[in-house]
């Protein structure tokens, strides 16, 4: 899933479309986050998990992530219905952006990724 700025179009001059974000992602069939879940695809996999949320600096805190999340996710639910859940992990300061976006805090992370304490966010979608 991406999100693009329109480029704008005037007699003189034409800016292409700029992408902004994107979220990506692997299916599994593990039920929980774990190194390995989240480092190979398996097509047969009922559980989507995110790996990436990004926006552009400038382009952050306009609610571009809750968006493009929540459009993610309502594609995942029309377009997959293998797809149980969609899990994700995040640091402590991005818990309000994904409950935002529907998820739901489930427990500290057992993932460790770096000094900081990550948190497994889920949402069922089916």
């Amino acid at each position: 899933m991406v999100a693009v700025a329109s480029g704008s179009t005037n007699s003189s001059q034409h800016q292409a479309d700029t992408l902004v974000g994107y979220t990506c992602g692997t299916l599994t069939t593990a039920d929980a986050l774990t190194h390995e879940s989240m480092s190979r695809h398996d097509p047969e996999g009922q559980t989507l998990c995110i790996h990436s949320v990004s926006v552009a600096a400038e382009h952050q805190r306009k609610g571009i992530a809750r968006r493009m999340l929540k459009a993610y996710l309502q594609y995942v639910q029309q377009t997959s219905p293998q797809i149980q859940s969609v899990q994700l992990i995040c640091k402590e300061v991005l818990i309000p952006l994904y409950v935002s976006a529907g998820f739901t805090l489930v427990e500290p992370s057992l993932v460790v990724h770096g000094q900081d304490q990550w948190f497994d966010m889920r949402v069922d979608i089916h």
